[in-house]
């Protein structure tokens, strides 16, 4: 349940056949022939959610083994906040007709690899992981760089305005987040994180 090298872009799911645009109520795309860009919105939606509950995931066990008050009130922060994310998306994307069973090939996803999203790592291993706040620390960081790259390619290219004002929040915490525990890291392990 935990890994996340099974295919992300298999659980993306929101664009080919029967896909909503993002532009309206009711609206669907062949999935041939379609530009990539009107795809975006289903995408980085469909992408998302996993993404965000793979956070919620590794945030999961921080009350139980996190050693910094820090961390146990950070992982409450990110399970909160992503899990109200997860509901807003999936709000939109039933108001679309967005079609959460439908296929994508890596083509779709303009590229972006797993390890380019923050979802190529097993956070089962922070189930044992010591110190948990340093492991933590390291497996969150590029998570949460991989959800701004992901929110930067929505806001460059998306056209909902529900997901790209999400996005916009995304970038915005996540970037305060990525802050504060690279600053954590640095005082509590004496070196720096990426």
């Amino acid at each position: 349940m935990f890994k996340l090298g099974i295919s992300v872009l298999a659980l993306t799911a929101l664009v080919a056949a029967g896909c909503g645009t993002g532009t309206g109520h009711g609206s669907h795309m062949s999935g041939s022939g379609t530009a990539t860009g009107q795809m975006t919105d289903p995408m980085f939606t469909a992408q998302m959610i996993p993404h965000h509950q793979a956070a919620i995931d590794m945030a999961a066990l921080a009350p139980s083994r996190a050693e910094h008050p820090e961390i146990k009130q950070l992982a409450a922060e990110i399970a909160s906040a992503q899990a109200s994310e997860i509901k807003l998306m999936n709000s939109v994307a039933k108001q679309n007709n967005w079609d959460p069973n439908a296929k994508m090939d890596h083509s779709a996803a303009d590229g972006m690899s797993e390890h380019e999203m923050g979802m190529d790592m097993d956070i089962s291993k922070l189930k044992t992981a010591k110190p948990f706040d340093k492991a933590f620390i390291e497996m969150m960081v590029p998570h949460h760089e991989g959800a701004i790259r992901m929110a930067d390619h929505q806001l460059a290219r998306g056209s909902n305005p529900e997901i790209t004002a999400l996005a916009k929040r995304i970038t915005a915490s996540q970037t305060v987040q990525i802050k504060q525990m690279k600053q954590w890291y640095s005082s509590w392990y004496r070196s720096q994180l990426g």
